[in-house]
């Protein structure tokens, strides 16, 4: 019984015209965003590419000159055009990876840029991206998770609004609940069958849309296979949520504006109730106020910059430079300089340290409570989930930040050890640079916390449909 109500569903499912018209918008849909987030992901690429190339180059030329120097066929008057000297390479990249899978979602790349450069003259900053079209920073780029998260919900509450309000009203409820079957397991099929048929026509648009998009399958198949459950479960929560809607018993009209109304609020009245009291809760310091405080700090050391540099020492006798008295003029105002900036840079990270912890630990807590408040909302976790699965979650760049940082202290570090030591840039020293290394995690304790939060409200939504199927009320025609 139950297999042969599968059955005449699917079939009636496949030969309704809103359905095949529904799959073909939602295919065009679908590979419009893939093609289009395809040339996004090729631009991010090559950009990366270019930049990983110039640098190599640089790096390349540096080291030919250096080697010309330390044999004696090149020699320059100043230290400042010297290889032997930090300017040539103070400078680097660290670069955010592209994964293939980045064209599933647009995620935090619209925002942040992703390459950083790194020198010794300034703290490393990842830079935001540049505004080029600000509608498109507005309204947000379209891209396969926006189909999959905003408007597949719409395609699968338009087939099931009324998958028992509609019965009621053409009068084949009572003959429905005549067969020998609970009305629980009678519109379980039901929503099986419809839920098989748009769940198959959205995982075959996905995979087709992935391959234009440029991704290698097979070599990705773990990521298609963590895409699907996505897909699956958060699908799951709009067809339960629509059988919940129709399991009061109200009219087709009644449960359509009902459902559309459920679907703004998950979509976009939540989120930015979440956005807005996390900002009440935790409100971020002025930013300003941070840059002016560490900018106010630096014109300090500067005026103390002598001073900072006798304390230095004095705190750390150890590094006094040896054959200080060796040194010609040129070498002693070189190192006088770099000591004394890396000096100030030093301080001024101390001093300015508590404003920027403040306001670091501030935006941290904002955004763990808005992380916890997204429990919540499905739209939410699904689309936290979907951005980590292509590489772009706010969390991945935060990650990338901090390795940045990280980064640019060790490199930051490494030459202020030569300038303290009064050594320059030998070739000996060019295996010795710190290298910048950054992995993408994309598979985290958050992806199976988020999944089964899904899960929960699905099972929540279950015992709802089971408790109003249960009611009398229900089964008045």
């Amino acid at each position: 019984m139950v297999v042969g109500l599968m059955r005449t569903e699917l079939k009636r499912v496949w030969r309704h015209p809103a359905y095949r018209i529904g799959c073909v918008v939602f295919f065009g849909l679908a590979l419009f965003a893939a093609y289009g987030q395809r040339g996004v992901v090729e631009g991010d690429l090559e950009r990366v590419q270019k930049a990983a190339a110039a640098q190599e180059s640089r790096l390349k030329e540096n080291k030919a000159l250096l080697a010309s120097v330390e044999s004696g066929e090149s020699q320059f008057d100043s230290l400042w055009d010297d290889p032997r000297g930090y300017y040539l390479w103070h400078k680097t990249i660290a670069a955010f990876p592209v994964h293939p899978f980045a064209a599933l979602s647009i995620g935090q790349r619209d925002l942040f840029d992703d390459i950083a450069e790194i020198g010794i003259y300034a703290r490393p900053q990842t830079k935001g991206r540049e505004l080029r079209n600000p509608t498109t920073q507005l309204f947000g780029g379209f891209d396969l998770a926006f189909v999959l998260v905003y408007l597949l919900p719409l395609f699968i509450l338009g087939f099931c609004f009324d998958i028992v309000s509609g019965e009621r009203e053409r009068g084949t409820l009572r003959l429905l609940l005549a067969l020998p079957v609970s009305a629980g397991r009678l519109f379980g099929v039901k929503l099986a069958s419809r839920f098989l048929a748009i769940v198959l026509m959205a995982s075959v648009a996905i995979i087709v849309a992935m391959a234009v998009a440029g991704v290698a399958l097979f070599r990705h198949a773990a990521d298609l296979g963590a895409l699907a459950m996505i897909v699956a479960v958060y699908s799951a929560f709009w067809f339960l949520l629509a059988l919940a809607v129709n399991a009061f018993g109200k009219s087709s009209a009644v449960n359509a504006v009902a459902l559309i109304v459920l679907w703004a609020f998950f979509s976009i009245l939540g989120p930015a109730l979440i956005n807005t009291l996390a900002a009440a809760v935790y409100p971020p310091p002025s930013r300003i106020a941070m840059v002016n405080d560490m900018r106010g700090a630096a014109n300090e050391a500067e005026k103390r910059g002598s001073e900072l540099l006798a304390k230095y020492y004095s705190d750390h006798p150890e590094l006094t430079m040896e054959g200080g008295e060796d040194l010609d003029a040129r070498e002693r105002s070189f190192f006088d300089y770099y000591q004394r900036m890396f000096v100030v840079q030093k301080w001024v990270d101390e001093d300015a340290n508590t404003a920027k912890l403040h306001f670091e630990r501030q935006l941290d807590s904002q955004q763990r409570l808005e992380r916890i408040l997204s429990l919540a909302s499905p739209v939410a976790l699904t689309r936290e989930s979907l951005d980590e699965l292509a590489g772009a979650s706010s969390t991945q760049f935060q990650s990338f930040q901090k390795a940045v940082a990280r980064f640019g202290g060790r490199w930051h570090g490494f030459f202020m050890d030569k300038a303290v030591a009064g050594s320059l840039i030998g070739s000996e020293d060019l295996g010795e640079f710190p290298v910048f290394a950054f992995e993408i995690q994309r598979f985290t304790a958050g992806q199976v916390w988020r999944l089964a939060v899904l899960m929960a409200l699905n099972l929540a939504l279950a015992a709802l449909i089971a408790f109003r199927l249960r009611r009398r009320a229900f089964y008045a025609a």
